[in-house]
């Protein structure tokens, strides 16, 4: 390489380290800004706080009760969600028109046989909350909350969607142990049909459904499986028995595919994340930044 392409490699390179400082600085000042709004807004207007619009999302505790006590099929919306809603593609889903209708009509429609899933930190305390989970939500809750109060359909049952990744969300101070044994009881003596992207649930170590009856396992694509999903709902409904618990790990796609299955008289849970959550657990992965960037990007 000759000297002058280096030097232009070195200051394109000095250049891109200095522009990401500034960009994560800048995230520090926000983050530590909102937390003096947040003080601020405790003292001085805690009697007017009645008046913001919300939503009431049970608890990762509640949520599990809920499943176990009147089980229904649940659907988990998050940032991604919103994100592809919006327009945008996805690490895990090209945009997809259709898909986005799909999406927001699950937020906007009234179904009594599903529980809506949303990250309960959108509305509710992140003290809790590991410091990296604590800062996303401090930086970029506001927005995602109002999108949710805009389209969601107030009459639905909402549950942490967050109940399915307790060991990169919460800090250290929580009960892991208690809460998995829990999750685990979901799928007690239960019979599973798990819809998972090709290679993602076989590479884990340790198995959530472990307390299951019985497993089935179909595969679909490990991204953008939306591009199969019309093949794959038919290959649900000629495969499934009616007292499966069909557990999807598809990301958008398998979320598209709860109402459709639930309407045919299915019970349909959209786990996401829950398998690979479980086996990060039982593997002390450290919840450092890299291994949690690493965990919700795509298998």
């Amino acid at each position: 390489m000759k000297f002058i392409d280096y030097l232009k490699n070195l200051i394109r390179n000095i250049q891109y380290l200095s522009r990401y400082r500034i960009e994560t600085e800048i995230d520090n000042f926000k983050y530590e800004l909102k937390d003096e709004t947040l003080e601020d807004m405790l003292f001085q207007y805690n009697e007017d706080i009645q008046d913001y619009k919300s939503l009431y999302i049970a608890d990762e505790n509640e949520t599990i009760k809920m499943i176990l006590k009147n089980p229904k099929s649940f659907c988990r919306m998050g940032d991604g969600e919103i994100k592809l809603m919006c327009g945008m593609d996805q690490p895990f889903q090209r945009y997809d028109k259709r898909l986005a209708e799909m999406l927001l009509a699950i937020l906007e429609t009234y179904n009594s046989d599903i529980y809506v899933g949303i990250n309960r930190a959108y509305f509710h305390s992140v003290l809790k909350c590991s410091e990296e989970n604590k800062k996303y939500y401090r930086l970029y809750g506001t927005q995602y909350r109002r999108f949710f109060i805009e389209h969601c359909n107030t009459k639905n049952t909402y549950i942490d969607a967050g109940f399915a990744t307790a060991y990169f969300r919460f800090n250290d101070s929580y009960n892991f142990e208690a809460h998995y044994n829990a999750m685990k009881d979901l799928f007690k003596n239960k019979k599973v049909l798990l819809v998972s992207g090709e290679g993602v649930f076989e590479k884990l170590r340790h198995n959530v459904f472990e307390l299951a009856r019985t497993l089935r396992i179909i595969h679909g694509p490990s991204k953008n499986a939306f591009d199969d999903f019309d093949e794959l709902i038919s290959l649900i409904l000629n495969t499934a028995e009616k007292d499966e618990i069909i557990c999807v790990i598809l990301g958008m796609a398998g979320k598209a595919m709860v109402p459709i299955l639930t309407n045919k008289g299915y019970l349909v849970w959209d786990i996401g994340h829950m398998a690979k959550d479980y086996d990060a657990y039982m593997n002390k992965i450290e919840k450092n930044h890299i291994n949690t960037r690493s965990f919700y990007a795509p298998d």
